[in-house]
């Protein structure tokens, strides 16, 4: 096991990261500005100017290369960018897989499928779509909000005009709407097949939980619910306030 260590003291100008193991041994000395978990052998860490690299449990940053952006790993690929360069997929080797010059911004996989963001040029608004594994769009830019997949949903949103306010809703891997859009706020699926949305209350936002069909397990009554992060049981209430929230 090896742990993200952070260190500093009054002597010193700003503190570092660096990763220790399960004694507390430095593994790689503090030296980075930020850091992340490992993930399939490589880390993404920052320094000081800013870049990121990947480093191996040794320290060694992976082919002595520094971006702009990078992803952490999952199934073998992560997304970088460079300076003035459009995100690239890579290997764990850091070879270039393939690349999406049209995307602003390329977020790490969840379930095979990663978030990207690009701007319409006839609207000049920003919208997301979802990268599949090849570095193809799977899910064509289309919604205004998105979230990462989980449990095969992810939240996307757009703008009800009538309404002048966000609405919420899940998609599935295809990219059809499974659950309408119908919420001020919804979160991720749990391992449990559960999540809180958020829905449009007399003074403000209410609490409840959904199934993956979009049934409702707890009627949206309360100010706050939050997960528990126990998969047998339900998603247990850690704060009741009275609902003071606004869309």
């Amino acid at each position: 096991e090896i742990c993200a260590c952070l260190v500093g003291s009054e002597m010193c100008i700003r503190d570092r990261w660096g990763y220790v193991d399960s004694e507390g041994k430095w593994l790689i000395n503090p030296q980075f500005e930020s850091v992340d978990a490992f993930h399939e052998g490589w880390a993404v860490v920052q320094r000081e100017n800013g870049e990121y690299g990947f480093t191996d449990t040794d320290g060694k940053i992976m082919n002595d290369a520094w971006y702009k952006g990078a992803t952490r790993f999952s199934s073998g690929k992560a997304w970088v960018v460079a300076e003035n360069t459009a995100p690239v997929l890579i290997d764990t080797k850091g070879n270039k897989l393939s690349e999406v010059r049209e995307a602003l911004r390329v977020y790490s996989y969840t379930e095979g499928l990663a978030m990207a963001l690009v701007k319409d040029e006839k609207t000049g608004r920003t919208l997301y779509g979802y990268l599949d594994g090849k570095g193809k769009w799977a899910i064509k830019p289309q919604f205004e909000s998105v979230g990462a997949f989980s449990e095969g949903r992810a939240a996307v949103a757009r703008t009800n005009e009538e309404k002048n306010r966000m609405e919420h809703g899940y998609i599935d891997k295809s990219g059809a709407l499974v659950i309408p859009y119908q919420f001020a706020y919804a979160r991720h699926f749990e391992k449990n097949g559960k999540a809180v949305v958020s829905i449009n209350g007399d003074n403000g936002w209410v609490d409840g939980v959904i199934d993956r069909d979009g049934h409702y397990l707890i009627t949206p009554q309360f100010g706050s619910l939050m997960p528990d992060g126990d998969e047998l049981t339900c998603l247990s209430l850690i704060h009741i306030s009275e609902p003071t929230r606004h869309a």
